[in-house]
């Protein structure tokens, strides 16, 4: 079980309405459920949707723009396989 919405908001000094907000973002992601009458709970399988949101985010967003950032210093793809795999291997 979540703390509830008014537990969160004093406990962290947020506003509860951003509170609400962002746990209705979560219910709708699946990440959160809402039992009535019991509270709100975080859903089964939350970890592996949060974690295919992330590996998405990483694949989509930050991947372009580190091969994007490895051409402009000239760096080959042979050095660049060396380099993650050195940083692997650590």
């Amino acid at each position: 079980q979540v703390p509830s919405t008014t537990e969160i908001s004093t406990g962290y000094q947020i506003n509860p309405a951003t509170v609400l907000k962002g746990m209705n973002l979560l219910v709708s992601e699946q990440v959160l459920e809402k039992r009535r009458g019991l509270g709100t709970f975080v859903a089964e399988g939350a970890r592996k949707i949060i974690l295919s949101k992330k590996q998405n985010e990483f694949a989509n967003q930050m991947v372009p723009n580190f091969l994007k950032e490895a051409q402009a210093l000239g760096i080959t793809k042979e050095e660049l396989v060396k380099i993650i795999e050195g940083g692997f291997l650590k």
